[in-house]
């Protein structure tokens, strides 16, 4: 694998840490003959006397008060007294910087425990290298500079923060206090504290504390971090813009396309990554087009703000817990203007038309909300359909169920929900409106804690206490602004334009929003057997709900598994269990306890499968591998009364999906669906085959076995490409279409998206092949018999296919907005011109996304569409379900490093970033030809990719001779590669 690369010229330089998530990054310490540098340092273990500091403050601030007792002493010289409170005043602004600069030492503390480790870590690997490759003196040499100014960094450090000022040292100068007070003072005494306070000014002046220290000590150590390649985190949240897709697509480019793009429906609400709770406002919504519940930019009512929102779905839900501040009990919806709104990661505000200002925030499975209402008017708070309402007037508490779920017409669950208030209220009869004592003269503020559970009132209590009872609204605040601050460290990018930057982190942003967060703080969550039995995750696990399976499969899982792989492993270990709970079967779009088929296919065993290959691998493989094939081969079938792969039996005995035989919720669409078991069945494959190699597994019949048949399955969307298509009236060129159940074909059927493609078309489905996209373009060959092995075609069809690249489901060409299409664009780089995919990519990053309402090409999916950006500005892309490995375009911004955690996993560099075409690239300084990089997540070395990029095509990869993109045939066997028409000639 190329990932497992080690360098030992230039280690130094882009060193990590080790030991984030696997044991393999936790080589033991093995001493040598220099001695260790754990041998070298010691922890520190001085102490701040803050208190101290702080009685120095006091001391010096009654001292000042008293010189006025001095004013106008015949015995007190005006020269005595000018000098004297200059003195105070210098000694009052130094112990002020004195007290700022230990605070700014003491957090720097983590930083210099973080470059400990990095460099017993650094340490760890020369020492294995030099046992493994039998590396020199001078490479165990090269770690002696960075030794001893660490030493050095560290002892100059402790010196500084072990400041102690004697509390003995105030006593003369309390004394001198009392006897000011007295007014008794002579010039002698005036001239003595004056000595004092001398002395004393010396004392902080030698301790050389004061504004420089700190900023002096973090250069020092960013030095090394650089050095070390130690992860420090920049404050990136100011770069999120939630409202990016909160309103309507762009219409489509196709010229004359009326149809209507929808909108990217995400929902700009407070949460933290992978939050329960997402509380945030809920609009009007657009008349005249499709729009779900939720917000719409182009709306200026709000109806109340819900606790649990969906994010970029095109489905409405129930609203639980949704909430409106309003002045009088009769008032319902209120207008607002954007101009009076504010929004950021982990907060959203508004104020109304009417002058009610709603600021909310959020932890995991609690939300905090903050209203103020206008003096002089109403404070009422009024709950929308609540249940079982229970209302404590002295403890200022309300708790309540409700309904959730209804996620596309999917049955509804119970949601309950525990609230505690900082003000007392009255409740009216149906404890559904809360009244708060208005203030006289001035604003009124109520304050509101709520925990969420699936469970029970009294673990939505339990879950409130347990994460934000002791924190005040602005704290919480601030906790949730530093939990999304460091998922956006995970990807640092350097350059581009701020805008670029904009998108990125919005984007990178929304790729943390679900699945989400099920079980409550006590580790408890609802079954999926549909009788509310209550289980419990093992200890240390979180489970999880909201699987867009069939829109998040293709590339935010894997992204999520290179990115937080606990998380992503506990997710896949949640529809583990949700099928063991369900029948032996995986569910479908799951949103709480509800499974719905509005999407067709097995997701499901796909994310797993793609989870696992990108090193999240904390999970029941061998009861993940029993699920996928007992659906695979039709054992097992239903989960909650929903068919998984319907028909799945038809399908491995013909080899297609015939007519009536692709249903899912509101349609029938078997011509696709054919193609959805097909990319199943091969991620299943690679996921036994995965396992089978590490365990030497190769019984007849067995893992192997299976692995290799459902390979071989994986080929049946050829049994859709009619031989004969030159005799179908109307068929242009060989392409995906349907096909009866008796093996003859039926008419010519470019479009038809209810009965046949389920949102999308012929053309664009035609594409949907990634694990053999070298066998779909020799498909695309019209003249089979003399020119079977020759590229033209394929091109050529490629080239009018993404002429337009938002085209909804009528028109025959790329819609990148929605799933199906992820893939395709990347498609050039396994012909002979991936020029072509360079500049297709950056035309679509350039167009279709923006820094504004409007900024999604379609539907976000829950972060699926904000994913592909994060990949394609990157210059990456997960092209092959389940194989771990990525396929190269140019990336947009001058720096990008990559981590897994602590460790670091790749860096990535353009020297022209703004420009489009590769001139050449380079693997860890070695020159690398290829537009695929096979991966190892596990690599205890980072990987750096060096990008040369030109305003002009180049040959670039266009005959690579090793690490060949790899198509994978029925048989096991790379497909061939295809002919060139002529030797590599790119436009100029």
């Amino acid at each position: 694998m190329i990932f497992r690369r080690v360098l030992i010229a230039g280690l130094v330089g882009s060193a990590m840490l080790a030991g984030c998530n696997n044991a393999d990054d936790k080589a033991p310490a093995t001493p040598d003959a220099q001695g260790t540098f754990a041998e070298d340092i010691s922890p520190l273990n001085g102490g701040v006397d803050q208190a101290t500091i702080k009685g120095l403050k006091d001391t010096l601030d009654t001292l000042q008060a008293n010189t006025v007792i001095l004013q106008g002493d015949a015995v007190t010289s005006k020269e005595t007294l000018v000098a004297l409170k200059s003195t105070i005043e210098l000694l009052q602004s130094r112990a002020g910087q004195t007290e700022a600069s230990v605070a700014a030492l003491t957090e720097l503390g983590p930083r210099i425990d973080k470059l400990d480790a990095g460099l017993k870590s650094l340490t760890d690997n020369f020492k294995t290298l030099d046992g493994r490759t039998a590396a020199t003196q001078a490479d165990m040499d090269t770690l002696k500079p960075l030794r001893e100014q660490f030493t050095a960094l560290k002892d100059d450090y402790g010196k500084a923060i072990k400041l102690k000022l004697e509390a003995a040292a105030l006593a003369p100068l309390l004394a001198d206090i009392d006897l000011l007070k007295t007014g008794k003072a002579d010039a002698g005494k005036l001239a003595d504290l004056q000595v004092e306070l001398d002395g004393l000014k010396d004392a902080v002046d030698k301790a050389k504390l004061g504004a420089s220290s700190a900023e002096d000590f973090s250069k020092r150590i960013a030095v090394l971090e650089g050095a070390l390649g130690v992860r420090v985190d920049a404050a990136l949240t100011h770069y999120v813009n939630p409202l990016i897709g909160s309103g309507q697509s762009p219409a489509s480019d196709v010229p004359g396309e009326t149809e209507s793009m929808l909108g990217g429906f995400v929902n700009p609400g407070a949460n933290v990554p992978f939050g329960m709770v997402s509380w945030g406002p809920e609009t009007d919504v657009i008349s005249g087009v499709w729009s779900p519940r939720g917000y719409h930019h182009d709306s200026d009512v709000i109806h109340g703000f819900p606790m649990i929102n969906l994010s970029g779905v095109g489905c409405g839900t129930y609203a639980p817990f949704k909430v409106q501040p309003v002045s009088n009990a009769s008032d319902g919806n209120a207008t607002f203007s954007h101009d009076k709104e504010t929004v950021h990661p982990g907060y959203y505000q508004v104020m109304f038309d009417n002058g009610i200002k709603t600021e909310l925030t959020a932890t995991t499975r609690t939300g905090l909300g903050q209203f103020t209402f206008p003096k002089d008017k109403g404070a009422l708070l009024k709950f929308t359909s609540l249940n079982d309402v229970k209302v404590d007037v002295d403890a200022r508490t309300i708790s309540a169920k409700t309904s959730g779920g209804g996620f596309c017409g999917s049955p509804s669950y119970n949601i309950y929900f525990f609230a505690q208030f900082d003000q007392a209220f009255t409740a009216d009869k149906s404890s559904s409106i809360l009244t708060f004592t208005a203030k006289t003269g001035e604003a009124t503020t109520i304050v509101m804690k709520a925990g969420v559970s699936y469970v029970s009132v009294a673990n939505a209590k339990g879950n409130l206490g347990a994460e934000s009872a002791g924190l005040s609204f602005d704290e919480a605040r601030k906790h949730a602004d530093s939990d999304w601050n460091k998922r956006l460290n995970s990807i640092q990018v350097t350059g581009g334009t701020d805008d670029q930057k904009k998108i990125f982190y919005t984007a990178l942003y929304r790729s943390f929003f679900a699945p989400s967060v099920f079980s409550d703080v006590n580790g408890e969550y609802v079954s999926f057997d549909g009788k509310v039995t209550v289980e419990k995750v093992e200890r240390d696990r979180v489970h999880y709900t909201t699987f867009s399976s069939w829109d998040s499969y293709r590339s935010l899982a894997p992204m999520q598994a290179l990115l937080t792989p606990n998380e992503a492993a506990d997710m896949a270990q949640s529809l583990i269990n949700d099928a063991k709970q369900c029948g032996g079967v995986f569910p479908m779009w799951v949103e709480g306890t509800s499974n719905s088929n509005i999407m067709p296919g097995d997701g499901a065993s796909i994310i797993v499968a793609q989870t696992h290959a990108f090193g999240a691998q904390n999970l029941d493989t061998a009861a993940a591998r029993k699920i996928m094939l007992d659906m695979a081969k039709g054992v097992k079938t239903t989960c909650r009364g929903v068919t998984t792969l319907p028909h799945v039996a038809e399908y491995d005995k013909r080899g297609y999906l015939g007519p009536d035989e692709g249903q899912h919720k509101y349609e029938n669409t078997p011509t696709s669906n054919t193609l959805e078991y097909a990319s199943t069945d091969f991620a299943i494959s690679r996921f036994i085959a995965s396992l089978d190699k590490q365990t030497s597994q190769l019984v007849a019949g067995g893992g192997s076995d299976d692995a290799t048949k459902l390979l071989a399955r994986s080929n049946n969307w050829t049994n859709l490409f009619n031989p004969e298509w030159r005799k179908v009236n109307g068929q242009p060129y060989p392409q995906l279409q349907p096909r009866n159940a008796d093996g003859t074909w039926s008419k010519y059927t470019p479009v038809d998206s209810k009965t046949n493609y389920r949102e999308g078309n012929a053309e664009q489905y035609t594409y949907m092949m990634p694990h053999n996209i070298r066998g779909l373009l020799r498909m695309l060959v019209k003249d089979k018999t003399t020119n079977p092995d020759l590229e033209t075609d394929a091109i050529e069809r490629l080239d009018t296919f993404t002429k337009y690249v938002n085209a909804a489901t009528n028109s025959p060409y790329l819609w990148v907005g929605n799933e199906p299409g992820f893939a395709t664009p990347f498609f050039y780089n396994w012909t002979s011109q991936p020029y072509k995919s360079q500049t297709l990519v950056r035309r679509i990053l350039g167009r279709n996304y923006t820094n504004a309402p409007s900024g999604l090409p379609g539907n976000d999916d829950e972060g699926a569409t904000s994913g592909w950006y994060v990949w394609g500005a990157l210059g990456l892309y997960p092209e092959i379900l389940a194989v771990p490995g990525l396929t190269l375009t140019s990336p947009i911004f001058e720096k990008a490093v990559v981590w897994r955690g602590d460790r670091k996993l790749v860096t990535i560099t353009a020297d022209k970033p703004a420009s489009t075409y590769i001139q050449s690239v380079k693997l860890d300084g070695k020159s690398y030809d290829s537009t695929w990089l096979p991966i190892d997540p596990f690599a205890k070395q980072p990987v750096t990719l060096d990008f040369a990029l030109g305003d002009k095509p180049s040959c670039w990869a266009s005959k690579p001779t090793t690490n060949i993109p790899p198509s994978f045939g029925p048989d096991g066997k790379d497909v061939p590669v295809l002919t060139p028409a002529a030797a590599c000639s790119p436009p100029q």
